[in-house]
């Protein structure tokens, strides 16, 4: 990962803090700084990122559709989990390939190029 793949207040954990997630503050060139009620920096491969879950994303807002078999948030945005990929998928129509969204900071960020808002996430 590279600090170019990430943005202001998405969610990541750092390599010596698994388990602890935290959200990004600042990004420079090679580092990236977090909160966690203090300034800690971190080079950009330091930053792990969090797997998207079905329980993040419920947290986030998403809702199971009327069949169970797919997550929804604000009508429109609709995931999948997509065997192929193994990971939740956005579901753009039948005859385009779902987009695979697997890391939280991914999904953070396909959410706001595709909605212009942040996505709400509480870790």
């Amino acid at each position: 990962m590279t600090a170019k793949d990430f943005r202001i207040n998405n969610w990541v954990e750092s390599f010596f803090q698994p388990g602890r997630p935290q959200q990004i503050e600042l990004i420079t060139k090679k580092y990236v700084e977090l909160s966690a009620g203090e300034r800690l920096f971190f080079l950009e491969n330091e930053v792990v990122p969090i797997k998207v879950s079905k329980e993040i994303l419920l947290a986030a807002g998403f809702r199971e559709n009327h069949t169970n078999t797919a997550l929804v948030i604000d009508n429109w945005f609709l995931l999948e989990y997509n065997n192929l990929y193994g990971c939740y998928a956005f579901v753009i129509g039948h005859n385009r390939p779902p987009v695979p969204l697997s890391k939280v900071h991914r999904l953070q960020n396909f959410y706001y190029e595709m909605s212009g808002k942040e996505l709400n996430i509480v870790l």
